[in-house]
């Protein structure tokens, strides 16, 4: 997909595709989240509640109520919600994306290739298909966070506080790249019988990493409101 695509558009295409989108607040010429609350902790990345009062759970896909929502008030940012997408959220914080790589930036545990988009803050949005999987939001390890049933992430074209914007990746928007389904072997084994998984860490001798445990649909989710970064 071309960078001169907008908010708006992207969020059309979304929905048009059945993905559910909601309006999110974004980012003055500032540097200043558009809610006006000074300190606020979540810029450019929660909900505009005049449109969706009760957050992700208001996200829908009915392009004509997208439109309306753009048409008066151009400038904002959307989020994807995630019933129907794993996505793996790797974060600049906490070493993130050294994580990341260490633990699927390796020949012997290669990712598919699948839709890959950069956050506005330099870290990874990694999205897969969710539809049987069925996994909720919740933590991989330290700065990598799992986003899934419950909720969203903010969208590629988005605008963020630090004066970027999210985009798609070379070779991974949609149309370049399958939604792949989540891999079955290594940290993102998935288990869809039992609560939860140990995922077996190579490095530890076949061991259960104490952090690498994948929640499924018995663990309690974070706030629906709490976005990816």
């Amino acid at each position: 997909m071309p960078d001169s695509i907008t908010p708006r558009q992207a969020a059309l295409w979304f929905a048009t595709k059945g993905y559910p989108v909601l309006p999110l607040h974004s980012i003055t010429e500032s540097n200043t989240c558009t809610c006006g609350k000074s300190g606020c902790q979540s810029p450019g990345k929660h909900p505009y509640a005049e449109f969706t009062p009760h957050g992700v759970k208001d996200a829908i896909t009915d392009v004509d109520t997208v439109r309306a929502w753009f048409d008066e008030r151009y400038w904002l940012n959307y989020g994807v919600a995630t019933d129907g997408l794993l996505v793996i959220d790797v974060d600049l914080k906490h070493n993130g994306l050294e994580t990341w790589q260490s633990m699927y930036m390796q020949p012997t545990r290669a990712l598919p290739h699948t839709w890959t988009a950069r956050t506005g803050s330099g870290g990874l949005h990694v999205l897969f298909d969710n539809t049987e999987a069925k996994i909720r939001n919740g933590e991989l390890d330290k700065g990598v966070d799992l986003r899934g049933i419950g909720g969203y992430i903010v969208g590629p074209y988005s605008k963020h506080v630090s004066g970027g914007t999210y985009k798609w990746l070379p070779q991974s928007a949609p149309g370049e790249a399958p939604l792949a389904a989540p891999p079955q072997s290594g940290y993102l084994a998935l288990s869809r019988t039992a609560p939860i998984a140990a995922v077996r860490d190579p490095s530890r001798n076949g061991a259960a990493s104490p952090r690498s445990v994948l929640p499924t649909a018995h663990v309690i989710r974070r706030s629906c409101n709490s976005p990816a970064s």
